[in-house]
């Protein structure tokens, strides 16, 4: 995880870089897993967790979000990642392939 945006409800949105150790990896079988929360933005890196994604439809879920029907949205431009949360303000956090 190298930046985050979270909108203070302004439309100002604009991210910001972060210090973490959170790293996620996409293995073949479709399982996801993360050094921390995937449902959400945490910079914490204490937590692991694991679930699915789709690459036909850019989604992640995992049992360990506390929506468990929710699927979260993700894109990829070059060598970063961008998570789509579930926040009205519009929240995201943007990874750098290592």
């Amino acid at each position: 995880m190298i930046e985050i945006l979270a909108d203070p409800g302004d439309g100002s949105r604009t991210f910001f870089a972060v210090e973490s150790n959170k790293i996620i990896s996409f293995e073949n079988n479709g399982i996801i897993t993360s050094t921390g929360r995937l449902c959400d933005m945490s910079i914490n890196s204490d937590d692991p967790t694991s679930g699915t994604y789709s690459i036909s439809n850019l989604t992640i879920s995992s049992s360990d979000c506390s929506d468990l029907d929710y699927n979260y949205k993700f894109e990829q431009t070059g060598n970063k990642l961008i998570i789509f949360y579930r926040c009205f303000e519009g929240c995201r956090a943007k990874y750098q392939k290592q």
